[in-house]
């Protein structure tokens, strides 16, 4: 089962805390808020990761 990060809807962010791009399309993944581009990239490595059988909680 593929997880998805969820979508947010809020006008309170203006800035992905990641990369700082202004935004509308909002993610929520981990315990972060994020940008959808930040959001697709972390669920490409998290896949990645998992496919090489490493636990993603801890890889870094």
């Amino acid at each position: 089962m593929e997880r998805s990060p969820s979508v947010v809807n809020c006008e309170h962010y203006e800035n992905c805390k990641v990369c700082g791009v202004s935004s509308t399309d909002w993610r929520r993944i981990g315990k972060g808020i994020v940008c959808r581009a930040c959001a697709d990239c972390y669920n490409e490595v998290r896949t990645l990761v998992l496919e090489a059988g490493r636990d993603p909680a801890t890889y870094q």
